[in-house]
């Protein structure tokens, strides 16, 4: 890691403001003190002890040194080089991300506060440690999420919910967006957005969607199963299909796509009853080689829907260079669409762009009657929404298919 460890006598300034940066320092022992040149007099940031960090933020945007360091004893240290920190960088470490987030949010306070040019007391509040005590805590949670997601599926703390999908021409259910949830042991029960974000960006991912496509997998076969009990549809063509929500992490994992077939083939489901529900910014990182592992998806027969279309920068793009079924158009266009004609024109112009490549098209966030009525009479294809039920557990998802059969 290019550590090296240093000792540091006291009242001779590490570095001092508006000298560039190479380094940053992890205190191990003794007390350093952070200023900035106010008025000619030095104004006093924070006063850092062991375990906390110190010069980073020249490290890591590269610019010069915003503040002057001295220790107040004599300190040991760890130094931590520029080199250090982009290799980290370059591997997406989910604890340096941690770490940046500290560090950036510090900074970001610190420099709030100067500008109001308060005289008295540390800009980091109250207590000169309050800034840094709120960090660490905040920290402190995230790397204990990190620990409870390694073992989650093992405990089997996890479980879906499944949000229905309805043919808009006929009003049926068509099929269902599996959705994770975690019954937290401590916190109770926890939504994606307070984890997945995490989780994506971690090596927990890949297990925690392998069990995804497992439990969705052997759910979308029952369903069919209740189905044809009813009395339903028992054609192919009729067959409900699961939208997946896949990771850029999760589809770069080697052998991804091969366990995906494995996986379909025991739970007997027909791989073009699988949507994988990707975003720009899978498609952004390594565009190459998301191509590469789309195509091999292709190849094996599982469907590729654009998630969130028309909300990024290049979506346009995307159309040509990947292998697109179907584009989902992202919620907060359809929630205006009968108020504002921005939002309707962007709407008609996706269905329209649809129908005209031959791509099937889901509008999310159909909240009213209202709404699905003109999305039919634009031709959309399938509707997703609190109009149509919330995200239901088995039972009820189960249920539904066993009603559309009768």
């Amino acid at each position: 890691m290019n550590r090296l460890r240093k000792r540091f006598p006291a009242g001779a300034p590490i570095f001092r403001e508006g000298e560039p940066g190479e380094r940053a320092f992890l205190i191990e022992a003794g007390r350093v003190e952070i200023t900035v040149c106010r008025g000619g007099e030095p104004l006093r940031l924070a006063t850092l002890g062991p375990g906390e960090i110190f010069g980073e933020m020249a490290l890591i945007d590269n610019r010069l040194r915003s503040a002057t360091a001295t220790p107040l004893d004599e300190i040991e240290a760890l130094v931590i080089d520029r080199r250090t920190v982009q290799e980290l960088l370059d591997g997406a470490d989910p604890l340096l991300r941690l770490l940046l987030r500290v560090l950036l949010d510090r900074f970001r306070d610190t420099q709030r506060r100067l500008t109001k040019e308060s005289a008295t007391g540390s800009p980091y509040g109250e207590s000169e440690d309050e800034t840094l005590t709120s960090a660490t805590r905040a920290t402190a949670e995230r790397l204990k999420l990190a620990d409870d997601l390694s073992e989650a599926v093992d405990k089997d703390r996890f479980f879906l919910v499944y949000h229905p999908i309805v043919d808009l021409t006929t009003e049926a259910p068509a099929g269902v967006e599996a959705l994770i949830r975690w019954d937290h042991p401590e916190r109770g029960l926890i939504g994606p957005g307070a984890f997945m974000p995490f989780a994506e960006d971690s090596p927990a991912i890949e297990p925690i969607g392998a069990w995804v496509i497992e439990q969705a997998s052997a759910a979308v076969s029952d369903f069919q199963n209740a189905l044809n009990e009813a009395g339903g549809a028992s054609d192919h063509a009729g067959r409900p299909f699961v939208s997946l929500n896949v990771a850029p992490r999760q589809l770069h994992a080697p052998g991804f796509a091969d366990r995906l077939a494995r996986i379909l083939a025991a739970s007997e489901v027909p791989p073009n009853h699988v949507k994988l529900e990707i975003t720009e910014r899978l498609l952004m990182s390594e565009p190459d080689q998301a191509a590469a592992i789309l195509e091999r998806l292709k190849e094996i027969g599982v469907r590729i829907a654009l998630d969130d279309f028309g909300t990024g920068y290049s979506s346009l793009n995307y159309l040509h260079r990947f292998p697109i079924d179907t584009l989902k158009i992202d919620g907060s266009f359809v929630l205006r669409m009968l108020e504002d004609a921005t939002s309707h024109s962007i709407v008609r112009a996706v269905v329209g762009l649809s129908d005209a490549l031959g791509l099937e098209v889901i509008a999310e966030g159909v909240e009213t009657d209202e709404q699905a009525h003109e999305l039919r009479q634009l031709g959309c294809h399938y509707a997703q929404g609190f109009n149509y039920g919330r995200p239901m557990v088995f039972h009820e998802a189960e249920a539904m298919f066993r009603q559309r059969g009768s």
